[in-house]
């Protein structure tokens, strides 16, 4: 789901971002973001839209004991304002055929509750 114009909500909040939990937190390979970011929304009583997560995926690359490139894909579930912006929980896309799932299962059950610097991020499905 995304909201009405995206871009103007993160171009507002640009000076905070640095702030934030989610901006010292990354993967342990080297990666970069790919696609579409996924917002999960709730509504209010009066039909607003809130969201409260993004799904992003993240292509990753590191090197085995040979030297042999691996690649990886991770969903990463960040948990928005009100409160700290962080990861709450991982999803190995390689290895789910059903990771967008359980990326929103993460985000849908944990995301709004989820205390940053406090709870581990989650962990769902299996690792490739």
């Amino acid at each position: 789901m995304i909201p009405p114009a995206p871009e103007a909500r993160l171009a507002r909040d640009q000076p905070f971002r640095q702030n934030e939990p989610a901006a010292t937190q990354t993967l342990s390979a080297f990666n970069r973001a790919e696609g579409i970011i996924e917002w999960r929304i709730e509504r209010d009583r009066d039909g607003n839209a809130h969201p409260f997560a993004t799904i992003l995926r993240w292509n990753t690359s590191s090197l085995d004991e040979n030297a042999n490139q691996i690649r990886g894909q991770a969903l990463v579930i960040t948990r928005l304002a009100p409160g700290p912006v962080c990861h709450v929980g991982y999803v190995d896309a390689r290895a789910n055929p059903n990771a967008n799932e359980l990326a929103r299962e993460i985000a849908d059950k944990y995301a709004r509750s989820f205390r940053c610097a406090i709870d581990e991020p989650i962990r769902l499905g299996q690792v490739g």
